[in-house]
């Protein structure tokens, strides 16, 4: 397909509602896939200024339950909380956008409870996988196709988490899988792991005879992100985030191949990668499969006009990721850097409290940096002497804008 033949507006985000049902406030993780349908160009959402000078609405999106650790020797109790602050709009805000304080029972947290934001207490994980189309229409037209801007785009957002988690407590790693007729899968070894140029080397299809077989791909990866997240290593705010992109429909997911012999396979610089069989995969499965997963969360970005939106958009909503849908050909990099603020802008905050045994409300507030506009979540909680818990109080705790 021609690159002008792809519409030119690379996100198209008319709307995202995030609901917050956890004890009734804040919030389940739960996140809406924004719609995508065309529009005015002048009337779509526009990501805010990373400026500090955002005076716009907040929304305060939680993506884990607060944690509650109580320590009986010291008699103190540790609060951490993983959220990410949005405008109206669903974009993610910065921490430079955003006011973030906190209090109990109405009282400000003194400046000494509260952990250092590089403390290890806070550390977590990103582990990042990435599923890329390699069906022979990503080779088309043969002049400029848009395979290659593809792995560039899926590079530039490794590199990009590499640099941010660099600066930070906790580790950053991804994996990738591509698809055509056969599933392929990068493979780390104790001598050799897969680095983001290594993307680069992932083998252009030809452009004709290489199937789309999306759905096969999709669920092994999420198969893969699983083993990352039962490690018994794996802390619950670690973020395990699958990035697919596609631009055609599954035609080749019906095919089971599952006793196909593994194939070890090296890119020209001797990254390791397998050909793998796979058994029969439908929408349904794939969906039943990302349901079962509570802490992996899948996003799917879609091209040209030879995609099941709808398809597409339940393996969002399944994965409760964001859908995106035709960005130009020619500057894929928007919204592979679309997903990966959705991790790079998540905050993790925590106190450290020497309140008594008792019962407590805990408020969060997220303010913009103007001060203008805010959002507070929450919650009721108990300490006892050697434990601390939330409390379902069935609405007493509210997320209000």
């Amino acid at each position: 397909m021609p690159i002008n033949a792809y519409p030119q507006n690379v996100l198209r985000i008319l709307g995202c509602i995030i609901f917050f049902a956890f004890l009734g406030a804040c919030g389940d993780n739960k996140l809406e896939t924004p719609s995508n349908e065309p529009g005015s160009e002048n009337n779509e959402p526009q990501p805010p200024s990373t400026k500090g000078t955002y005076a716009g609405n907040v929304v305060i999106d939680l993506r884990t339950k607060p944690e509650l650790n109580r320590d009986p020797l010291a008699e103190t109790t540790e609060i951490i909380l993983q959220f990410v602050p949005r405008n109206s709009d669903n974009f993610p805000l910065s921490p430079e956008q955003v006011i973030v304080s906190m209090r109990i029972n109405d009282e400000a947290i003194d400046p000494e409870s509260i952990i250092e934001s590089s403390s290890e207490q806070l550390a977590f994980n990103v582990n990042l996988g990435l599923v890329l189309d390699a069906s022979s229409s990503m080779a088309l037209p043969p002049e400029d196709p848009p395979f290659p801007a593809m792995l560039e785009a899926a590079k530039n957002s490794v590199e990009k988490g590499f640099e941010i988690w660099a600066e930070q407590e906790g580790e950053f790693s991804f994996h990738t899988t591509w698809f055509n007729n056969a599933i392929f899968s990068s493979v780390d070894t104790a001598d050799q792991q897969w680095a983001a140029d290594d993307i680069m080397d992932i083998p252009l299809p030809r452009r004709s005879g290489q199937f789309t077989r999306l759905y096969a791909a999709v669920d092994y990866a999420v198969e893969k992100m699983a083993e990352n997240a039962s490690d018994p290593l794996s802390e619950v705010r670690d973020q395990n985030i699958i990035l697919v992109f596609s631009d055609g429909k599954d035609n080749h997911s019906s095919k089971d191949d599952a006793d196909a012999p593994v194939q070890q396979l090296f890119t020209k610089n001797d990254a390791e990668y397998q050909q793998l069989g796979r058994e029969k995969t439908t929408l349904e499965t794939l969906l039943e499969d990302i349901d079962t997963q509570e802490n992996i969360s899948v996003h799917v970005i879609g091209m040209g006009d030879k995609i099941s939106v709808d398809n597409l958009k339940s393996i969002a909503e399944a994965g409760n990721g964001l859908y995106l849908q035709n960005p130009d050909a020619s500057d894929l990099d928007k919204p592979f850097q679309r997903v990966i603020q959705e991790f790079t802008t998540l905050q993790t905050q925590g106190i450290v409290t020497p309140k008594p045994v008792g019962e407590y409300k805990f408020t969060l507030r997220v303010e913009n940096a103007l001060g203008k506009e805010a959002a507070e979540c929450s919650f009721q909680f108990k300490i006892e002497a050697e434990s601390a818990a939330l409390i379902n109080t069935d609405g007493e705790n509210i997320c209000t804008p």
